[in-house]
């Protein structure tokens, strides 16, 4: 279980305190005291290690080293089993970036309803438009998270003006913020061609944030943006990980469904029905629905956490199922076992499915439903 368990909910606080140190506009002007945060996590780390008669970090500092050198299981805190690895770490040791599992932890160990609270603003424009009766403008929006995390100057007049948004165009400036500095290399930044998020420039390579992206599109970069600094933004990283990432899996599927011959026109397979209820609604010629929830987590095991804490509004339909891009469980065998041990409340037996499989059984009943 994650709840209650106290060195996990230290590994939460430190999670959080990485996210709040990485948020300081400018690193350089830190200095003493330390914000809050920081120093009750420190204090706490500092305390527990005592008692176990282990060797504390000496600083902040050497708390954020213990992040960047050691993955979870070697720090002299105790966790249930099998919920991190030896990849688990909480800072990338090539680039010195927060993982997406610290983004996962941090998110776990702040809300009693995780996958809620990291679309809470997507929740105010669902509300928003579902009191102008407008789900064409909630739907241009997922689509321009999910497709455009980068925006110029034009890019962002562009999508004020003429991207179908309707008022929620004032999510724009709550969801994209200026490109921090650290994403340049003289005046130039480049984006992934897997996802399009900006890369780090490195010694001698660029860098993405997300693994698969590295593993798959090696030493391979897409556009480079020109734009002087100041001139260009980016979806901020919560939603960049949580909503837009997920949403271009939603989309890639939602093409492969169309191209199977269930028929948009037709309300065959239905993008983001009622206001983002679920990420997509099939319904078969017999009638029966499926409704599909994309999620992509690292960790198999915060996400069964997540997931049995769910709340909010949950479409009618026949047969629920969480999706989870293929190469999360082609790099990690166990992943399935994982959500399926830590699911809690709701999710407990819940139908976890990658989106080749969600294809191949859908293929599989519209076939089954021709030969009836």
């Amino acid at each position: 279980m994650i709840d209650g368990d106290v060195d996990l909910g230290l590994f939460g606080s430190i999670a959080r305190m990485l996210v709040e140190l990485d948020e300081i506009p400018d690193p350089a002007a830190f200095k003493h005291p330390y914000p809050l945060l920081a120093q009750r996590t420190l204090n706490e780390v500092v305390l527990r290690c005592l008692l176990d008669e282990a060797k504390p970090p000496n600083s902040l500092p050497g708390m954020v080293k213990w992040c960047h050198e050691r993955s979870l299981p070697q720090w002299p805190l105790a966790t249930p089993e099998g919920l991190f690895d030896e990849e688990s770490f909480l800072l990338d040791g090539e680039a010195g970036v927060l993982t997406e599992l610290c983004y996962e932890l941090a998110l776990v160990s702040a809300s009693s309803d995780p996958l809620r609270k990291a679309v809470a603003v997507i929740d105010e424009a669902a509300l928003a438009a579902r009191m102008q009766r407008d789900q064409a403008s909630y739907k241009n929006l997922r689509r321009l998270l999910a497709q455009r995390p980068v925006l110029d100057n034009a890019g962002l007049t562009e999508a004020w003006c003429s991207s179908g948004l309707g008022q929620l165009d004032t999510m724009i400036p709550r969801l994209y913020h200026q490109v921090p500095i650290r994403f340049y290399d003289r005046g130039v930044c480049r984006s992934c061609p897997g996802c399009g998020h900006l890369m780090m420039p490195l010694e001698t390579d660029w860098w993405c944030e997300r693994r698969e992206c590295r593993i798959r599109d090696a030493g391979v970069t897409g556009r480079v943006w020109a734009a002087p600094h100041g001139e260009l933004s980016q979806l901020d990283r919560w939603h960049r990980q949580f909503v837009g990432a997920p949403g271009r899996v939603t989309l890639a599927l939602f093409e492969r469904l169309s191209a199977m011959g269930l028929s948009p026109d037709d309300g065959e397979v239905e993008l983001w029905p009622d206001f983002g209820a679920c990420d997509l609604k099939i319904s078969f010629p017999d009638g029966q629905t499926w409704g599909l929830r994309v999620v992509d987590w690292e960790n198999a095991a915060l996400l069964g956490h997540a997931t049995g804490s769910l709340s909010g509004s949950v479409l009618p339909v026949d047969v629920a199922v969480w999706v989870v891009p293929d190469h999360r469980v082609m790099g990690n065998p166990g992943y399935r076992d994982s959500f399926a041990d830590f699911a809690g409340g709701a999710a407990r037996g819940a139908l976890l499915r990658t989106c080749d499989q969600v294809l191949s059984e859908a293929r599989s009943r519209l076939g089954d439903l021709k030969e009836w």
